[in-house]
């Protein structure tokens, strides 16, 4: 291949990482933004309470889940999973 051609196929390719990358940096925005606005918009509609624990059940699940994965790491058992001793 010719030292021209490279050069056109690795502008090429570049452009096509940085198109990649711009498209995906306004997926985010719309993504987050939606996100943002759902509290707001269930409160709207009267479903305040539902917004708190649904909030709160993600944290918790996730926190829960990380704990675990510690205590896994270390060849214990979890003390949130009862069942296990």
């Amino acid at each position: 291949m010719s030292r021209n051609k490279q050069t056109k196929l690795a502008k090429l390719a570049f452009r096509f990482v940085l198109t990649i990358g711009i498209v995906n940096l306004f997926a985010d925005f719309t993504y987050e933004g939606a996100r943002s606005i759902t509290g707001p918009f269930l409160g709207s509609l009267g479903a305040s309470a539902t917004t708190g624990l649904d909030k709160l059940s993600k944290q918790k699940f996730v926190t829960s889940y990380g704990v675990a994965l510690v205590y896994a790491g270390l060849g214990r058992y979890c003390q949130l999973n009862p069942t296990k001793k």
